[in-house]
């Protein structure tokens, strides 16, 4: 089966998914998105984020009934753009055939070298956002 794979970066903005959402089309072919597809219907859409032991808090949740300051803001902001470079990273290594969406729902094939240029910034960005 062939998959094709749909890759939203928005890593500079303050709004991210936390989800990818995977579905199969009436071709068989798999999908993968950041953004839940609107025209599929809900029990076909599988939600594919990494689960965390429930013992896990992010930072807004320990925060819940307090404001972020700024430097909190900064490190929930951070956290988000490391968790989605790091499953950028998981899924372009993964998988060969992948189509990247634009801001209008086209699709394009991304070929080797975007793939491995959005690779290198996935890797970039994770350098950047995510602890070691």
């Amino acid at each position: 089966m062939r998959v094709i794979l749909l890759i939203s970066l928005f890593f500079t903005s303050y709004t991210f998914a936390k989800d990818i959402y995977q579905w199969v089309d009436k071709n068989g072919v798999t999908h993968f998105s950041h953004s839940k597809p609107e025209n599929i219907a809900p029990d076909k859409i599988k939600n594919i984020t990494k689960k965390y032991p429930s013992s896990f808090k992010s930072v807004s949740q320990l925060n819940k009934d307090k404001p972020l300051n700024a430097a909190q803001e900064l490190e929930r902001i951070a956290i988000e753009n490391c968790a989605i470079a790091t499953k950028n990273i998981e899924i372009l290594r993964a998988f060969d055939n992948i189509n990247q969406q634009d801001a209008e729902g086209n699709l394009s094939p991304l070929s080797a070298d975007d793939k491995k240029k959005q690779l290198e910034l996935a890797k970039k960005q994770a350098a950047l956002f995510c602890k070691k």
